[in-house]
């Protein structure tokens, strides 16, 4: 930025200030000191205030700020990459096939920073490190196991060919004899049973989620359920059932002991 003065006709670059005199310095500190929260508000607008620029010869503040002269234009370099194998003038780059590659020493020393006789160095003392590392493990070690009591050898005579008794043959578990009677065959006699005493047997269905059979032992069972069947009117009625049986095994017949029908 280019300024004029009108005290003293002087035109260049004009110089700035801090902008802060000795009382807004000690109206900071008098808010600091005894209100922080204002002090920092204070503090934030005298930063964000604009520095004010002055005269250099005769630091007159009432400055005329001339135009900035225009900027030359900016030349764009071309962004094109150029083939290694190929010189500017379009001959082909011998450099780039006798050019030998890097070693890898070589590629440490340019990341780091540091010459071949300084890595050199550094690598002979970590494998000194790493040596005394490893004997160091290894006399702990050895020492440990050193230390541990090892067990005696005893000696136990080896006993000579005898004759060994074969194993006895193991019973076959006799399988016990299945009953002739379980609880499907108490649902299925009650259920005709029942189908005895309706007026519509035909008509009886029975709802076979209800149904529950409780063995009593010695054959006996209690079962109860519900159905439905046609009355004397021809109605549908759900209706419930408990019946009573015993099976005899002499005979291999069912028998009916109670029947109950609500």
């Amino acid at each position: 930025m280019m300024i004029r003065c009108p005290n003293c006709g002087y035109e260049g670059k004009p110089r700035r200030g801090s902008g802060h005199g000795c009382a807004e310095v000690l109206i900071l500190l008098f808010l600091f000191c005894f209100f922080i929260i204002p002090g920092i508000f204070y503090l934030v607008y005298l930063i964000a205030r604009p520095t004010p620029i002055s005269c250099p010869m005769c630091r007159y503040r009432h400055v005329v700020k001339l135009p900035d002269p225009p900027k030359p234009p900016k030349i764009k370099k071309s962004r094109v990459k150029r083939d290694p194998l190929l010189t500017p003038d379009g001959s082909i780059n011998s450099d780039f096939f006798l050019k030998p590659k890097p070693s890898l020493l070589e590629r440490i020393a340019k990341a780091t920073g540091l010459t071949k006789q300084q890595i050199g160095i550094l690598s002979g003392l970590a494998l000194a490190v790493l040596c005394v590392l490893c004997f160091g493990v290894y006399i702990v070690v050895s020492e440990e196991s050193a230390s541990r009591p090892r067990p005696m050898a005893t000696w136990t005579p080896i006993p000579g060919p005898t004759a060994t008794p074969k194993p006895r043959a193991t019973p076959k578990p006799t399988k016990t004899p299945r009953p002739r009677h379980s609880e499907i065959d108490a649902r299925s006699v009650c259920e005709e049973f029942v189908r005895d005493n309706l007026v519509a047997p035909s008509s009886a269905k029975f709802d076979y989620s209800s149904e529950r059979a409780v063995h009593y032992g010695d054959g006996k069972y209690s079962v109860t359920g519900q159905f439905e069947a046609q009355n004397s009117f021809g109605v549908m009625v759900r209706s419930l059932y408990i019946c009573d049986v015993h099976y005899d095994s002499a005979t291999d017949k069912w028998y009916l002991d109670d029947l109950l029908i609500e």
